[in-house]
């Protein structure tokens, strides 16, 4: 998700149950406590009218593959 909303479990489902119109990755380094630390990057993607949650996630999921590749 788009840290720091919708943190924990589901957050491209809840994006989608409120309407949101975009979601996105965050790459952030780990505290202790879940879900903090600073953000390194964000990539954001448009929720388009007629997407789920699962094609949310695999465009996320091919979203990642191209950002790791890019910053190595």
């Amino acid at each position: 998700s788009l840290l720091p909303q919708y943190r924990g479990a589901a957050p491209i489902n809840w994006a989608i149950i409120h309407g949101d119109k975009e979601t996105g990755l965050t790459s952030f380094l780990l505290k202790h406590e879940i879900d903090t630390g600073n953000i390194i990057l964000q990539e954001h993607i448009a929720i388009k009218d007629d997407e789920d949650a699962g094609s949310v996630h695999d465009r996320l999921m091919e979203l990642s593959k191209m950002v790791t590749i890019s910053n190595k």
